[in-house]
């Protein structure tokens, strides 16, 4: 099985904002019509505990609006409600999740001399359940360290769409679809992130 991979460091801090929400997944009560565009995938997290707010970075450049996918480490298959147009994967995110600020991580891979973005484009199309790949997110924090970002992206669409229709029985009716179809790949593996922490600065005591 081939894969895409990207020889080139990931960059640190590209843009925070405030105000931004992590998307909640579908409840059993909602109910699909023609328009609805709906995201699954498996968003699991690669690791022994939770990390809340780190999430998959979605961006719809029609509606230019973004989608923050957290991954989980327990139950990791679910869907989301979208928007139909060209959208792109664009790498991963870390929300706060007191002050709802934003601090993303694209990925760029090595063309020649230059450094490029890397995303993964498909198209969302309205009336349908799109599949976006089985994605195995991790973050570690040894010590000064913080390494995080996504392992792989697999294809694994007969399995994971079987968990899907299974857990979302009201979703069956919609037509499913997958990215892969779309960017002629097999397995996509990005280069990870590695952000350097500044050592703690000791603090004076004063001794009575």
């Amino acid at each position: 099985m081939t894969a895409l991979r990207a020889f080139a460091v990931c960059t640190v801090l590209v843009l925070t904002v405030s105000c931004a929400d992590i998307t909640p997944p579908i409840e059993s009560c909602f109910t699909p019509d023609q328009n609805t565009v709906v995201i699954y995938g498996r968003f699991e997290l690669e690791q022994n505990q939770d990390t809340p707010g780190f999430c998959l970075d979605i961006y719809n450049r029609e509606t230019k609006k973004e989608q923050f996918i957290p991954f989980r480490r327990i139950d990791p298959v679910y869907c989301v409600v979208s928007e139909n147009g060209r959208c792109e994967i664009i790498g991963v995110a870390l929300i706060n999740q007191i002050t709802h600020r934003v601090f993303r991580y694209q990925l760029y891979q090595t063309m020649g001399p230059f450094s490029v973005s890397y995303v993964i484009p498909f198209e969302a199309q309205r009336g349908s359940a799109i599949y976006v790949g089985d994605v195995a997110g991790f973050f570690n924090n040894p010590g000064l360290e913080m390494r995080f970002g996504i392992r792989k992206i697999s294809d694994n669409f007969a399995e994971t769409t079987s968990v899907f229709h299974e857990k979302y029985p009201h979703l069956t009716s919609l037509p499913v679809r997958s990215i892969f179809e779309q960017t002629k790949q097999a397995d996509i593996t990005p280069i990870p992130i590695t952000i350097h922490l500044p050592p703690p600065v000791p603090v004076p005591v004063r001794i009575p």
